[in-house]
């Protein structure tokens, strides 16, 4: 899976390359730099790059967004018609400077 993140209003674009096996992340690269842990009391970083974590992180922006007094949100999403996995998201707060943009790819590596 790659996916491109760019948050609030910088002009930068992060890529994470993550390489899935089984359901499982393997490996993941920022920017072509691997994510490892810096410490052993660090949680390991791959476990934040799944497609469930990503969908994880979708429910937790939703709960947040449903509160009373939340500020409104534009949310926008498309999903792959076969099996749901996460192609484009975007979240923007009203009145702020508050966003995220995701674009997914899923290609097949043998």
């Amino acid at each position: 899976m790659v996916y491109t993140k760019q948050l609030n209003t910088d002009s930068k674009v992060d890529k994470f390359e993550v390489k899935v096996r089984a359901g499982i992340v393997e490996e993941v690269r920022m920017n072509g730099k691997k994510l490892v842990k810096q410490t052993d009391d660090d949680p390991d970083p791959r476990i934040h790059h799944s497609m469930d974590r990503l969908f994880a992180d979708i429910e937790r922006f939703m709960e947040m967004d449903q509160k009373p007094g939340a500020p409104k949100v534009y949310v926008s999403a498309i999903f792959e018609p076969e099996d749901g996995t996460l192609r484009r998201y975007i979240r923007r707060v009203a009145g702020t400077t508050l966003r995220i943009e995701m674009h997914i790819t899923i290609k097949a590596v043998e």
